[in-house]
């Protein structure tokens, strides 16, 4: 029975480790799930409470709009918060930072507005 149980651990074990070294993939909510533009640009929102920065994988800086750190700005909403976490969840899975071919025009506008 112990032969199984530690059988069992080690399979439950490996079968963890693949998946944490193949390919990462969660759908969001954010720029039409475009995870490109959101690693990189961050929320397409007036006055954002933070801002990723490079090497967009997964680092941000406040802004200094919203309450905290400025007492006097907006308040965070579920959405800034909900976004941040996002980008710390998902943009460090990014193999490296790439750039935008800028002859493909805005990467915000390509193929649509997102």
């Amino acid at each position: 029975m112990k032969r199984m149980i530690c059988l069992m651990t080690v399979l439950a074990a490996v079968a963890v480790h693949a998946q944490d070294s193949g390919p990462y993939y969660k759908a969001f909510e954010f720029r039409d799930n475009d995870p490109f533009l959101f690693c990189t640009k961050g929320m397409d929102i007036p006055d954002p409470c933070w801002v990723p920065i490079p090497p967009f994988t997964g680092q941000s800086v406040l802004t200094g709009i919203c309450d905290p750190p400025t007492q006097y700005g907006r308040s965070w909403t579920q959405s800034d918060h909900d976004g941040l976490t996002r980008l710390e969840e998902i943009c460090p899975h990014a193999q490296t930072s790439g750039d935008w071919d800028e002859k493909g025009g805005d990467p915000a506008m390509t193929p649509h507005k997102h």
